[in-house]
C-alpha cells in the first residue's frame, strides 16, 4: 500500500521501499499514473503507414491505399481492402488444432 501525502507518494509497504533508499516501483508508478494517462490521451497515433490519425476523422482509417492480397496468403486480406469493407476476415477455428 502505498502512503500518499500532499498528492506525492511517500512510503509503501513492500519489501523494496523498506530496505532501499530510492522508490520503489510502487511510488514510481502511483507518481507518473497521472502525467502518463493524460500523455496517452492527449497523443495522436501515427500507423504503421505514417498517418497521423485525429480525433476528428469519422473513421480514423485512411483506406485510400492500393491493394496488396496478392501478396498475402489466401484467406488474408490487405488492410485496404479490409478497411473499404471490399474483404472480410474471418478468423480460423482453431480448436481441434494439435501442434
Amino acid at each position: 500500500m502505498v502512503r500518499v501525502v500532499d498528492r506525492v507518494p511517500i512510503h509503501c509497504t513492500c519489501p523494496a521501499d523498506e530496505h532501499y533508499d530510492d522508490a520503489c516501483k510502487h511510488r514510481v508508478a502511483v507518481a507518473i499514473r497521472g502525467p502518463v494517462l493524460n500523455a496517452a490521451v492527449d497523443a495522436t497515433v501515427a500507423t504503421d503507414g505514417g498517418s497521423v490519425v485525429s480525433k476528428s476523422d469519422e473513421t480514423g482509417t485512411k483506406c485510400d491505399q492500393e491493394c496488396e492480397c496478392d501478396k498475402l496468403p489466401d484467406g488474408v486480406p490487405c488492410w485496404p481492402c479490409y478497411c473499404d469493407g471490399e474483404a472480410t476476415f474471418e478468423p480460423v477455428d482453431r480448436s481441434s488444432h494439435t501442434p
